[in-house]
């Protein structure tokens, strides 16, 4: 470890030497960093900011396959499309991290650990993704401990009418189709998209034989309109209806019946904007419903989610240097379901449900006491229906030390109280269970080269007390006594070779411990991305990445897990300056690996697809 750090100060030493004086901009701007829109550079928080281009010469079917090759990021997926598929940040699961579509909060309170489920949830559609690292549990509330992932999906981005339209096919019978539409005048927009994919997939079951398929139609629909110049008003849609077939803990299940998940999810969110005075003003409403069928061996077992919100912002600027936010929320979520204990023979059928509400206010300053230096202080208070008031806090800076070398320090707390499944299921839930509480800090550099070049290191470190987490001896949630300690650092960098050639890449260490060393499952200590971007000719470009994922735990006691690494390309052709055909190769060297033991990752595969604009 002093070894790296060692290094990678040296390097970003050197490099500051080398190109001092190369020009430099303040970046791109990143929307949820702050509760104000910012630039990167007077960003004091790490964030990763994907454009549409990249996300376009993506090698991966999935999201969340494409979302772990970010620095610090990883991911563990039971099979392929339609399996459960869990994203971590910095060592921490997906519970600890607040996910939104189109602004829309999309976790599912009737999972068990109320988390979004990436299961299959493709590239299609998605025009731009940030995703804001550390605890951001002050400006986001309970579920943002590890940060926050946004992603937008196809809007217009000038005057009149546009549009995209997309076909794949690949292995595993394979086809995925998209088509997007939107229009822009000097006061409204409107958008709407449409996802379709099938697969037949591969058995999730390491152990079984039949082929786990999955079907999702996905629907996105964005309108706004400007009232007058001082009053916007603006409504966003999001609806997933899901089939997909899993594999029981033994392989295929019992004979004759299916094993399959079926879910439909409802969201939508209507906002207004609008100013009085020199005081910018939001007033929103969040609604989702969620309902999934779980069906083994011939029984089904239904889960209903629902979440209603409602949201306040205001913000002001003081002055060139500061600038105000506060706000207040209230958030009620609630589930039903019902399940099966196969502890008692008959087993009895239990018909579980709980509901909870959240009020909170909030206030943030951001404050330039120098060209050079913003910081940015966040604090949130919750009250909770269940486990009472709770106070949270973020304090941020971001130093500019020459134009192209930026520090960035943060520290903040978090709280993320049980879920109601936790809580409330009858057959694994624990009503004893007490909120967990964290401290994260991280403290980085980040080095420019002009626009196209760059090198970052960043040190992290996060501590909770009372994590959560199942308990196989008791077949239920219980609270691990004492702290979770996850400490590590980010590399990342990319350079041009030449005109046409750029190498990037990125490396994690995370070293998660439990009490008493305690090792945490399926968190890489080691997590290499290196990849090379390539313009063949004006008209051919591809994409070389190698991930290399080292030192990982898995399994009811956690056991060392094999390394593995994997090899994607991608290769586009523009046929012409709207219309371009590609060709993705997953798993290039058909590495025979998994990210979570007993099931199956996908061998060699390979898709081509068409996509035109318009």
């Amino acid at each position: 470890m002093k070894y790296l750090v060692s290094a990678s100060i040296l390097a970003l030493s050197v490099a500051t030497q080398a190109s001092a004086q190369e020009p430099f901009q303040l970046g791109t701007i990143t929307l949820f960093t702050n509760q104000t829109a910012t630039t990167t550079a007077r960003s004091g928080a790490t964030v990763e900011v994907v454009e549409a281009k990249e996300v376009q010469k993506a090698s991966d079917t999935r999201l969340v396959d494409y979302l772990s090759s970010l620095p610090g990021v990883s991911a563990s997926t039971n099979g392929g499309l339609g399996g459960t598929g869990t994203l971590r940040v910095r060592g921490l699961g997906g519970e600890y991290l607040a996910v939104r579509i189109d602004g829309i909060d999309v976790t599912d309170p009737s999972r068990p650990q109320n988390l979004f489920d990436w299961n299959g949830l493709t590239l299609g559609g998605v025009s731009r993704i940030e995703l804001l690292k550390g605890s951001q549990s002050a400006g986001y509330g309970a579920g943002a401990v590890a940060g926050v992932i946004n992603i937008t999906t196809l809007r217009a981005e000038e005057e009149g009418t546009s549009g995209q339209a997309s076909l794949e096919v690949g292995s595993f019978g394979t086809v995925q189709a998209g088509v997007s539409i939107a229009n822009k005048s000097d006061r409204a927009e409107i958008s709407l998209g449409l996802n379709r994919v099938t697969t037949d997939g591969f058995s999730a079951s390491s152990l079984g034989v039949e082929a786990d398929g999955y079907e999702a139609t996905q629907l996105t629909f964005g309108a706004s309109y400007q009232i007058t110049d001082a009053v916007k008003v603006g409504l966003s849609l999001y609806a997933v209806d899901s089939y997909g077939e899993f594999d029981e803990f033994g392989g295929d299940g019992a004979a004759p019946f299916d094993e399959y998940n079926e879910s439909t999810t409802r969201a939508g969110r209507v906002y207004a904007e609008f100013q009085t005075g020199a005081v910018k003003n939001e007033l929103s409403f969040s609604a989702l419903n969620g309902d999934r069928t779980s069906n083994s061996d011939g029984v089904a077992s239904p889960f209903s989610g629902t979440r209603r919100s409602v949201e306040y912002k205001g913000s002001v600027e003081q002055s060139e240097a500061l600038t105000l936010s506060w706000g207040a929320s209230f958030v009620k979520e609630g589930f039903d379901a019902v399940e099966e204990d196969w502890s008692v023979f008959p087993p009895l059928i239990l018909t579980p449900s709980g509901s909870v509400e959240t009020k909170a206010v909030f206030a943030e300053a951001l404050y330039a006491p120098a060209e050079d230096l913003d910081l940015s202080l966040t604090v949130r208070h919750d009250d909770h229906s269940s486990f009472g008031s709770k106070t949270t806090g973020r304090a941020a800076l971001a130093w500019r030390i020459q134009p192209d070398l930026i520090l960035r320090a943060s520290a903040a707390t978090g709280f993320l109280p049980p879920s109601l499944y936790e809580l409330h299921s009858q057959v694994y839930g624990n009503p004893a269970l007490q909120p967990e509480e964290s401290k994260s800090f991280e403290i980085g550099l980040e080095k420019r080269y002009g626009d196209d070049a760059f090198a970052k290191v960043t040190f992290f470190s996060t501590e909770v007390t009372n994590r959560i987490d199942y308990d196989f001896l008791t077949n239920s949630y219980q609270q691990v006594t004492g702290d979770t300690k996850i400490q590590g650092m980010e590399l990342s960098g990319r350079t041009p070779l030449s005109e046409r050639v750029a190498l990037f890449g990125s490396y994690t260490l995370t070293r998660a411990e439990g009490p008493n060393g305690g090792k945490v499952v399926r968190v890489p200590q080691h997590d290499f991305v290196l990849g090379v971007d390539a313009a063949l000719t004006d008209r051919l470009s591809g994409t070389l990445t190698v991930n290399r994922i080292a030192e990982r735990y898995d399994g009811f006691v956690a056991t060392r897990a094999p390394d593995y690494t994997l090899v994607n390309l991608s290769v586009n052709y523009a046929i012409s300056a709207k219309a371009e055909a590609y060709l993705r190769i997953e798993n290039l060297l058909d590495e025979q690996y998994q990210s979570v033991s007993n099931y199956n990752s996908s061998g060699r595969a390979a898709y081509f697809g068409v996509r035109t604009s318009f």
